[in-house]
């Protein structure tokens, strides 16, 4: 578990990064154990994933004892969307020849999640208040998002536009196809 000031740090680095200064990596430590530490931004996030998903869960679902097997399905879900991603970036990053890189990644990686998270909920929030037209927002927050994992792919991994985009794509993928196979196994 990282100290609360490595988290704060990391948080600083990958908002640094949000406005496209790559001396935003400063701020992120850059070893195995520090990819591992990173994870722990999962569990940050982990409630706020859990009020929504509540917030989805129906009354028929709920009269009918499901809530328990959605959760835990979803649960393992979560679990395993973050376990995949950076298990297909090792494969990815000895095919650029970065692989010494991978742990280095995966960290910014992972705290930037945190960032997107609160992005998405603040986007969310204008929204539900009719601050900002629900028409398009999704659109306007996936593409912002991509944009983000762009710069970091191409900060981190010290790799060209193009290589980056693929990066994002893959993400994207896996990202989307998560909550789909837990859906259906619900």
């Amino acid at each position: 578990m990282p100290r609360w000031s490595e988290v704060a740090q990391a948080l600083y680095g990958a908002w640094r990064l949000a406005c496209l200064d790559p001396r935003g990596m400063a701020y992120f430590a850059q070893d195995d154990r520090a990819a591992l530490r990173s994870f722990f931004a999962a569990l940050l996030i982990l409630p706020i994933y859990l009020f929504i998903l509540l917030g989805r869960l129906t009354q028929e679902e709920m009269a009918q004892g499901l809530a328990f097997r959605i959760l835990l399905v979803e649960l393992i879900g979560y679990i395993a969307s973050w376990a995949a991603f950076p298990l297909a970036m090792l494969w990815i990053t000895r095919l650029l020849r970065r692989e010494a890189l991978w742990a280095e990644f995966v960290t910014v990686y992972n705290w930037a999640q945190l960032l997107e998270v609160g992005f998405a909920l603040a986007t969310l929030t204008l929204v539900e208040f009719g601050i900002v037209p629900r028409l398009g927002i999704d659109w306007f927050v996936r593409a912002i998002t991509a944009l983000y994992e762009w710069f970091i792919a191409k900060t981190v991994l010290r790799i060209a536009g193009t290589p980056a985009a693929m990066i994002v794509l893959i993400a994207l993928v896996i990202n989307e196809s998560f909550p789909r196979i837990t859906a259906a196994l619900h």
